[in-house]
């Protein structure tokens, strides 16, 4: 799971050392914890976006294009390829804020609660940001 929130194997880790030493100085408060195995799976969600808070403090996804690490295999044709470059060209008439939201959506696969976590931003807004950047790109399409 660090490894999916940071994208990084040695932030991965870093965030998993974190939150060993984060449960370890708690120790005495996971005898009244009941479901313990969620509970050290939201300190390590939690260790890993303060990873990258304090990694990266602003939140910056510009330029439109996707790496090629991103794209994925099935989407190796260039109808295919067509497809992504005009839907980055229309992610990218969208205001910066929404971008952000948009592609940590698609390209991080980041939820809502996971977005608000990274950027700031109340879970509420994201989920109107995306819904709002949504209608824009269907707008954007006829």
């Amino acid at each position: 799971m660090a490894l999916r929130i940071t994208g990084n194997p040695d932030d991965a880790r870093d965030a998993l050392q974190n939150s060993y030493l984060k449960l370890w100085e708690n120790r005495h408060a996971l005898l009244n914890v009941e479901k313990r195995e969620a509970y050290f799976t939201v300190v390590v969600k939690s260790c890993a976006v303060s990873l990258l808070r304090t990694r990266r403090p602003c939140v910056s996804i510009s330029g439109a294009f996707i790496p090629e690490a991103e794209i994925p295999p099935e989407t190796d044709g260039v109808a295919d390829r067509d497809a992504i470059d005009k839907a980055m060209h229309c992610i990218a008439k969208l205001p910066d804020n929404m971008q952000t939201v948009m592609k940590l959506h698609i390209f991080k696969g980041l939820n809502c609660k996971e977005i608000s976590e990274l950027t700031g931003q109340t879970h509420a807004n994201v989920r109107q940001m995306l819904s709002r950047a949504r209608q824009k790109l269907r707008d954007y399409q006829k």
